[in-house]
C-alpha cells in the first residue's frame, strides 16, 4: 500500500520543528536534510494495521519532494503480513480546520486495487479488497447467448418456410 501525502509548510511545521533559521519559512535544504525525521514523524501519525487482529504494517519512505511554495508532498510505501482481508489507517495528523493536508491511500491486493481520501475531517477509512471475479461466469452468460440466438434463428427460419408457396 502507499500513503501520498500533500502537507502544507504551516502543517509540516506543526508536525516537526525544521524552521532551523527561525525564519519561519521552510527552506527546500532544511526539508531534504530532515526527510528521515519527517517520515518518522509522519508513520507514527499514520499507524496502518491489517484485518482483525490489527497487525501492524511496516511503512518507509518512498519519496519526499517540495511542491510549490508552500507544500511537501510525500509518499510512503507500506509492507503488511497476510493475511490482508481489510487494511485499517487512521490518521494521527491534525485536526481542524486550521490545516489543509491531504492523503491518499492506495492498496493494491490480488483481487484489484482500493483508495481512500483522508483529511483533517476525515481521519480514518477502511481499504478492502474487491470481490473476486467469477472466471466462469463470461462462458456461461456467452453460452446463454449463443443458445438464444440459436432459438431465434430457428423459430425464423421455421416462419420463413412455413410462409414460402409450396413448390
Amino acid at each position: 500500500m502507499t500513503a501520498t501525502i500533500h502537507l502544507t509548510t504551516h502543517d509540516l511545521r506543526h508536525l516537526i520543528d525544521l524552521d532551523t533559521d527561525a525564519s519561519g519559512r521552510l527552506s527546500p535544504a532544511s526539508v531534504t536534510a530532515d526527510r528521515d525525521r519527517i517520515a518518522a514523524a509522519l508513520m507514527v501519525a499514520l499507524p496502518l494495521t491489517v484485518g482483525p487482529a490489527a497487525a501492524t504494517c511496516t511503512g518507509a519512505l518512498a519519496d519526499l519532494s517540495i511542491v510549490g511554495l508552500d507544500r511537501v508532498q510525500v509518499r510512503l510505501s507500506y509492507r503488511c503480513p497476510p493475511p490482508i482481508d481489510s487494511l485499517q489507517l487512521r490518521s494521527g495528523l491534525f485536526r481542524g480546520s486550521d490545516y489543509a493536508y491531504q492523503l491518499h491511500a492506495h492498496a493494491v491486493f490480488a483481487s484489484g486495487e482500493a483508495s481512500a481520501l483522508l483529511d483533517p475531517q476525515h481521519n480514518h477509512a477502511t481499504l478492502e479488497p474487491p470481490p473476486r471475479a467469477r472466471p466462469w461466469l463470461l462462458p456461461v452468460l456467452v453460452a446463454l447467448i449463443a443458445i438464444g440466438l440459436a432459438g431465434a434463428l430457428l423459430v425464423w427460419w421455421r416462419g420463413r418456410r412455413s410462409a414460402a408457396p409450396p413448390g
